[in-house]
């Protein structure tokens, strides 16, 4: 029996330069939603086209601190210094402006840990 990976999303809001929890993203378009009961008691998703977002999708894995890790964030490996993660060819991958590329996973066992992300700690990157 396979494992089923959970497909969730966060959004980057450039306009207000904050994250915005649970987005959802169709056809690489975010929108905002969220839950809410109707008139007749259903339950229904509201929500609305959010062009200035930038959709930032859940690996499916967390550092080892338990955190989730998502395109965009931040990780520290091995004393190797800070590396992105980045979605390429189908994986989630660290260090694709290295040398040595890596699959994400990978790096989990060797105590990857969330240091922050691209769009709140830039500074975190070496130049």
């Amino acid at each position: 029996m396979t494992k089923k990976r959970t497909i969730k999303f966060r959004a980057w809001d450039k306009e207000d330069k904050r994250m915005i929890e649970n987005t959802f993203v169709n056809y690489g378009q975010c929108y905002d939603f969220y839950e809410a009961e109707d008139d007749n008691g259903h339950l229904c998703w509201y929500g609305g086209l959010e062009e200035n977002w930038i959709p930032l999708q859940f690996t499916g894995l967390k550092d080892k601190n338990g955190i989730e890790i998502y395109e965009g964030d931040i990780v520290a490996y091995l004393g190797k210094g800070e590396e992105v993660v980045e979605f390429d060819n189908g994986s989630f991958m660290v260090g694709l402006d290295g040398e040595l590329p890596a699959l994400l996973s990978s790096q989990i066992k060797c105590g990857c840990e969330i240091i922050g992300n691209i769009y709140e700690n830039n500074e975190l990157l070496k130049k």
